[in-house]
């Protein structure tokens, strides 16, 4: 029942922040999400990763006052909600914004998305064998190949 009202908590902040793009509910989002991550007890890449992701998008977010800005952006390009803008001369920490070249994603996004997928791909796993890996193929633990009968 924590994790949901946890849960929610965050996409309500996300959401305020989203449509209001103002630097305190940009802090009240990203506490939200630590006080969240932090509760993690295993440790792994996975997690590492989207860890790493949401510390780059809140440093470049909270830098910019709360605002995600995007490098390339067309000038003729509105944004759908003003939490993200084009980016411009007095924006900081440009390397961990938004890139038309990442399809307008941001390193941050990346990480998150890559450690997303390490953890279902694990989470899978699991739910298929019952174990890791190893046990579950022990063939591919010691270095054989399956070879014909």
């Amino acid at each position: 029942m924590k994790t949901v009202v946890k849960s929610v908590a965050v996409l309500v902040t996300w959401l305020a922040w989203k449509h209001t793009a103002s630097l305190s509910m940009c802090w009240l989002f990203w506490l939200m999400v630590l006080a969240v991550e932090i509760r993690i007890r295993q440790v792994d890449y996975g997690v590492v990763l989207m860890i790493v992701g949401t510390a780059s998008n809140a440093l470049v977010t909270l830098l910019n006052d709360g605002v995600m800005p995007v490098v390339g952006m067309p000038a003729t390009v509105q944004a759908t909600h003003p939490i993200w803008q084009m980016a411009g001369a007095g924006n900081r920490m440009l390397i961990l914004a938004d890139h038309a070249s990442l399809w307008y994603f941001s390193v941050g996004d990346l990480c998150i998305q890559a450690g997303t997928l390490f953890l279902l791909m694990k989470f899978v796993q699991f739910r298929a064998c019952g174990t890791r890996l190893p046990q579950c193929f022990p063939d591919r633990q010691a270095g054989r190949k399956d070879t014909p009968g």
